[in-house]
């Protein structure tokens, strides 16, 4: 029953119009980003540009999409027969690791539609300019001095799936509250918005999502480490307080 219940899970997310919506969506919102496109340019570089602040900021809306639009026309009804065919455990990890894939899914979709898009205009891939801000990026400037470009570009790639992980379990828990489509969509921007300001009031950087990508200084100059850490703290958060609200509202009707 729990394979069942993943797959109808994740069948139902990456089948839906809103997954291919996603990544169309995410794809153009990389290639806005980018300032120019010289053929000199890199293709690493241009996509580290394409997935800045622009990039970041739709990563939230763009991700959830399809949780959201799928957890806000469940009822507790649906719930309820979902239950019958499987089992509370297989039901809860079936939502939290169908949305989890879907949300990967849209990144390494997009960043592979533009990394095609990219090769087929010329932009080279190693040739071109690597920009380096910190000295957290040991890893990424080994890759780079032996010649390893496709392992750097991948590492871009990974770390922008990782920090999209962020936002669908965030969807989820506010399906437990409400079932307005608007609030479910909002709701990761707000909290992961939330954070950055709350980090950069306080000074308590570490907070921040946005603080872990790869083109900045993340806190005590862990690089793909901190990103890694930081992800695995916040989804473990996450998917206790899913847990707790959706066994409440089974509970509770």
């Amino acid at each position: 029953t729990g394979v069942f219940m993943y797959k109808v899970e994740c069948r139902k997310l990456i089948a839906s119009p809103f997954f291919l919506l996603s990544v169309i969506a995410l794809y153009f919102v990389i290639l806005l980003g980018i300032r120019d496109f010289y053929p000199e340019n890199e293709i690493s570089s241009m996509l580290e540009t394409g997935m800045g602040r622009i990039g970041l900021t739709s990563l939230p809306f763009l991700t959830t999409m399809p949780t959201a639009w799928f957890a806000s026309e469940e009822t507790i009804c649906t719930h309820y027969y979902q239950l019958i065919r499987s089992n509370l455990k297989s039901f809860i990890n079936g939502k939290l690791i169908s949305s989890l894939l879907s949300s990967i899914l849209i990144v390494l979709s997009s960043t592979f539609i533009y990394t095609l898009t990219m090769i087929l205009t010329g932009h080279p891939i190693g040739d071109g300019r690597f920009s380096y801000e910190g000295t957290n990026l040991l890893l990424l400037k080994h890759l780079v001095e032996n010649n390893h470009y496709w392992l750097h570009y991948m590492c871009h790639i990974l770390v922008f799936s990782v920090i999209a992980t962020l936002s669908p379990w965030i969807s989820l828990i506010a399906s437990t509250f409400t079932k307005n489509r608007y609030i479910i969509f909002l709701a990761p921007f707000v909290v992961i918005r939330f954070l950055d300001v709350f980090g950069d009031l306080t000074g308590y950087f570490w907070i921040k999502p946005s603080h872990y990508r790869l083109s900045g200084t993340n806190i005590y100059e862990l690089g793909m480490l901190g990103t890694f850490l930081y992800a695995f703290c916040f989804l473990a958060i996450c998917q206790l307080i899913y847990r707790y609200c959706i066994r409440r509202k089974l509970r509770n009707g």
